[in-house]
């Protein structure tokens, strides 16, 4: 199994929850709108035997004409035409963004010999949403598309080496993922861990829809990890895009 970090950046986030691209070296997080942190945009590819895996699809940033996304795929040495599926975690805007080539209701998928995988929950949950994380315009077009493969159970195994499960906290029914192969094992907690910083502290997130319950999660997986030996795929983290707490001291 090979992982693929394809960051598409460093942004900021504040109240309005615009992100807004941000340089390190020059630019000031206090210069920026009231509640400001940093993050990542980064989704990854993990190439498995028979299978080239996304794990969500970014913010769609261009680049050159093109998806950003698709331009790092090609940078790694693999195409948009070889993706045989797309896991997405749950449904707001940083994490679904690459899903179509471009934006306008004629654009076409951007992974068109892939099947997308996303919980129905969180889908018609996200429907309902009048809220600035949802892109409804982008979710009206799944809705319905055959492409889409809507998972329905709590946990389950998507194929041999691909597990699931719907933990909530970060919104209703997000999901997250471990991938298996021989003594490798990886675990892709999305927004629930999305960060070492949020892993390594317990607290309370302010953009969860259950803080609690998100912080909790966090903790159990954590636990999970040390004894059976995981390595995270952190989403947002500016740092470490992968880490295991087995290898370095906590």
């Amino acid at each position: 199994m090979k992982i693929i970090t394809l960051c598409e950046g460093v942004f900021s986030v504040g109240n309005s929850k615009a992100f807004l691209p941000f340089d390190k070296k020059k630019d000031i997080l206090s210069d920026r709108e009231r509640g400001s942190f940093l993050l990542a945009v980064q989704p990854f590819l993990i190439i498995l035997r028979n299978d080239v895996v996304l794990v969500d699809t970014g913010l769609g940033q261009m680049s050159g004409g093109n998806l950003q996304l698709v331009e790092n795929i090609k940078q790694a040495g693999y195409s948009a035409e070889q993706v045989t599926k797309v896991l997405l975690s749950h449904l707001h805007r940083d994490h679904i963004g690459g899903i179509f080539a471009s934006a306008g209701a004629e654009a076409p998928l951007t992974f068109s010999k892939a099947t997308y995988y996303i919980q129905q929950r969180e889908l018609e949950y996200a429907l309902q949403q009048q809220h600035q994380s949802y892109d409804l315009e982008v979710l009206n077009r799944i809705h319905g598309d055959s492409r889409f493969f809507l998972m329905t159970e709590n946990s389950g195994s998507i194929m041999d080496g691909i597990t699931y499960e719907v933990t909530g906290g970060h919104s209703p029914y997000h999901q997250v993922f471990w991938f298996t192969e021989g003594e490798q094992r990886f675990f892709y907690g999305a927004d629930v861990a999305p960060q070492l910083f949020f892993v390594k502290n317990s607290m309370v997130g302010k953009y969860d829809y259950d803080g609690k319950k998100t912080r909790d999660l966090r903790s159990d997986f954590l636990k999970r990890a040390i004894a059976q030996n995981w390595t995270f795929l952190f989403y947002h983290d500016t740092e470490f895009p992968l880490w295991n707490p087995n290898k370095l001291n906590l």
